[in-house]
Order: C-alpha cells, then structure tokens, then sequence
C-alpha cells in the first residue's frame, strides 16, 4: 500500500484517525520532502525546514499517539 493510500484510509471516515487538514499536510508537504529528499537528487534542505518538518510530526503525530 502506498503511503498517500494509507493517509487517505486513515484520514477519511469511518476511521478519522487523523484530521483532514492533518491528512492534507502529510500528505502534501511531508511525504513529498520525505520523497525528495529520501533519493539521491540536487534537491537541499535547511535547517529551518528540517525543523519545521520534524515539528510537524512530533505535534500531529507522534504527541498524539505518544
């Protein structure tokens, strides 16, 4: 299953695990940078975006199934 499928299933009812504007950010902008940056590309981060994404995911999902 790819990962934007399982956002999908988990973000739309009767699930709702996660919200849908939870849904939107992992799937849009999270998984996306995982992607981009997961596989060897020109494509550079800085530290501000690796924060911002790390914070993200502390707040959205691992804080709330902690």
């Amino acid at each position: 299953m790819k990962e934007s499928d399982f956002l999908d299933i988990i973000g739309s009812p009767p699930l709702s695990i996660i919200g849908k504007n939870v849904k939107e950010e992992l799937k849009n902008n999270c998984l996306q940078l995982r992607n981009g940056c997961g596989h060897p590309n020109s494509l550079k981060i800085g530290e501000s975006r690796a924060s911002a994404h790390i914070e993200v995911l502390v707040l959205n999902i691992f804080a709330k199934f902690a």
